[in-house]
């Protein structure tokens, strides 16, 4: 678990799901508690899970299922984290729900259990978590499956430019004060 905070040379490492912290737009981890997480010399107590995220647990392969079939896309959950690693030893990391690669052609799909009803946009902590996504997987669109409580499985493609790709490594190297560069 450790591994998700630091790297084998205790090199701190952001993970996508929490990256919105640092924008301050991340309703449920606050700014200072990504700071003090960043700085610490100790990776954090592990969370018990809330009942959204052991819904989302529960019905994670269910949707990635539905999807798969809805996209003709046989996605697989990796084994492996995603990393953008910097010069200076900070890393972005990024755990994919769902992953698709055939030769040159890679795809990802991140998947949303959620008690308010799909209303075609992402939330900003969702959609900074797909940029993250994209700088660490190498792509330029994440897939999202919202399973929503209509009981429908909607799927959204997000975009995500260059330019949000610089924005967001940008931000990252400012709060870590490392610059992030392809691994």
């Amino acid at each position: 678990m450790n591994e998700r905070f630091w790297d084998s040379n205790g090199n701190r490492r952001v993970s996508a799901s929490a990256v919105a912290a640092i924008y301050n737009l991340h309703p449920f981890v606050p700014m200072d508690q990504c700071a003090a997480e960043l700085l610490s010399e100790h990776p954090p107590a592990p969370s018990v899970p809330s009942a959204a995220m052991e819904r989302g647990n529960r019905l994670e392969p269910f949707c990635m299922e539905w999807a798969s079939d809805k996209l003709g896309v046989p996605y697989i959950t990796p084994e492996e984290m995603f990393v953008a690693e910097s010069k200076g030893g900070a890393r972005m990391i990024a755990t994919l729900d769902g992953f698709f690669e055939q030769g040159d052609i890679r795809k990802v799909l991140e998947i949303k259990t959620t008690t308010r009803p799909w209303e075609g946009e992402l939330p900003d902590y969702w959609r900074i978590q797909g940029i993250q996504q994209a700088i660490c997987a190498d792509v330029q669109e994440i897939t999202w499956a919202i399973f929503d409580p209509s009981m429908n499985l909607y799927l959204h493609t997000q975009f995500v430019s260059p330019a949000e790709q610089a924005e967001h490594i940008s931000a990252y190297s400012i709060v870590t004060g490392k610059q992030i560069g392809r691994a």
